[in-house]
């Protein structure tokens, strides 16, 4: 029997032996020959499996249904520019932690960036201006995806849409495809957890139909 687990931000995968003595091996996944590789980086909402949606994430998703193995960089909490308690914003991980055989890199996000109002729509656009430039610089044949910034259930206040066409512009200037995820969840409280932000179960399924077909288009051309 086998499985898959991401942790730590490593894919794992994961087989139980039968026979007389059962037992568990854990073996790090490397790509099959042929398979492609899928970078992705973002908040909460890329980094699952969490409380709020115990499930697949929408990446780990995406890459099964791509064939692709997902080698998943996001870190809870942090936007383009946000860096909470010390751990990094993406800009930050794409510098630290590059995915140089990666095929697709998909960079979704950020929410976070608006929550303390503080940061402004050209410092968000300047940071995802770097960010690009360094995967770029790991990686110079891969595809590039840009996804967000996302917002739960109610209409996307004026400062988030301000940062994310400040994302855009700086993803288009990459030569990146590009996807707005500000309007996903809105309207459906279905798709949101609990604590009002995160999307659940659903909700992940809905933002992985959304992304897939980018990302299988990626991985085509």
């Amino acid at each position: 029997m086998a499985a898959g687990v991401s942790l730590g931000g490593v894919d794992y995968g994961l087989s139980t032996s039968d026979g007389d003595r059962p037992g568990v091996r854990v073996l790090l996944a490397q790509p099959g020959a042929g398979q492609p590789v899928l970078g992705v980086y973002g908040d909460s909402y890329t980094a699952g499996p969490a409380w709020w949606a115990p499930g697949a994430g929408w990446a780990t998703r995406v890459a099964q249904w791509t064939g692709a193995l997902v080698v998943n960089r996001a870190v809870g909490g942090t936007g383009y520019v946000q860096d909470p308690e010390g751990r990094g914003s993406i800009e930050a991980q794409a510098r630290l932690h590059p995915v140089r055989d990666a095929d697709v890199l998909a960079v979704f996000g950020s929410i976070n960036d608006h929550w303390t109002g503080a940061i402004t729509p050209a410092e968000v656009g300047a940071a995802a201006t770097a960010t690009y430039a360094a995967l770029r610089a790991a990686a110079p044949t891969a595809r590039l995806l840009v996804v967000g910034p996302q917002w739960p259930a109610t209409p996307p206040p004026t400062l988030l849409l301000q940062q994310r066409d400040a994302v855009r512009a700086a993803a288009q200037q990459a030569g990146a495809l590009w996807l707005d995820a500000s309007g996903w969840l809105a309207g459906r409280p279905d798709l949101i957890a609990s604590d009002g932000v995160h999307a659940n179960d659903d909700g992940q399924a809905l933002l992985a139909e959304r992304i897939a077909p980018s990302v299988r288009a990626l991985l085509r051309a």
